[in-house]
This record gives structure tokens, sequence and C-alpha cells, in this order.
């Protein structure tokens, strides 16, 4: 406006939550410092601060979640919330990876992928809500999510070749 300071833009993104989790399985508990699967499901959004206890960490390990809805329903996107600080040794993961099934031990259909080709070089700390589309009209009453980890932290960090970590705090199915 006229005669007023300019100020930085702010940008927030708001999600219609239209499904709950009843319950999950997952394959790799978040590391003991991190703990707290349940978290991926609480509507608690973390800070850049990653020892704030609202983030699960995974050293080396991708995260792999089964979530059951109750029953069938159409689901036509997932979010998956994730922190990158690469001088902590956090990256973004290398991608998403969203399968569906009404069987929750067998059946499962790749549904959605999305790579992740990342800037971890930033010295920022950065949080990144990643939204995996799904075909139209993809029905089924359990979801797998794969946040897969990058394994190896990469030649240009003071780590590299050892594990980094992956930070994933919310799993949101809308």
């Amino acid at each position: 406006k006229k005669g007023w300071l300019p100020s930085e833009t702010m940008k927030e993104v708001f999600i219609k939550v239209t499904h709950k989790i009843k319950d999950f399985t997952i394959v790799h508990k978040p590391e003991e410092q991190y703990k707290g699967s349940k978290k991926l499901f609480d509507f608690t959004l973390g800070s850049k601060n990653f020892k704030d206890e609202k983030w699960n960490g995974y050293l080396g390990k991708d995260l792999n979640t089964t979530m059951n809805l109750g029953e069938s329903k159409v689901v036509n996107t997932i979010t998956v919330n994730c922190l990158v600080s690469s001088r902590d040794w956090i990256l973004f993961p290398t991608s998403i990876q969203v399968y569906a099934s009404s069987n929750k031990t067998s059946g499962f259909k790749r549904v959605g992928n999305m790579p992740i080709i990342a800037d971890n070089k930033k010295e920022s700390i950065e949080i990144k809500k990643f939204n995996i589309k799904l075909p139209e009209n993809t029905k089924a009453q359990y979801f797998k999510v794969v946040v897969k980890n990058p394994k190896v932290l990469p030649k240009w960090h003071e780590g590299a070749g050892n594990p980094p970590w992956i930070f994933v705090d919310e799993i949101i199915v809308w």
C-alpha cells in the first residue's frame, strides 16, 4: 500500500483432511530419540527444530507404513511433510511411493510415485509438503506409503559415505 514499508509475502497451504487413519503398521520404527510413529497421523506439524518432538527420524532407513482407512474410500492425494537440514545430516527423500489394496497383506498396486530431486546443498532448513496425486477415483481400504531414504550422504557433504536422516512428521490422506 502506498506509504507503507514493504514486507515479505507469506504463503500457507491449507489441506482439508477427508480421511482419518483407523490403524497402521510400520516396517521400521523411527530412531529411539525421535520415536512415536503415531505422530505421523496426529495432524500436528513440526517446526524447523527437528528436536521439537513432533518429527519421526529415520537414519539410513525408509519409512514404510501401511494405513487402514477402516473401509474402502476414494483418495485423491496423499501428502507427506518432510524436513531438510543438510548440516544436521537430514536430507529430503529420493522418492515417495504410494500403493493401494483392498487387502492388508497382499494385492498392493502402485498408484503413485513422486521422484524427488532436491537441492540438499542449501544451508537453510526447509519444510516441504510433498503432494502425491493419485489417479482419479482411486478407491481402497489400505494404502502403503514408502518414503525412500537417500541411504548415503553425497560426496559434497562433510559426512559423505555415512547414512543420512529423513524426517517426516505427518502423512495426510485426502
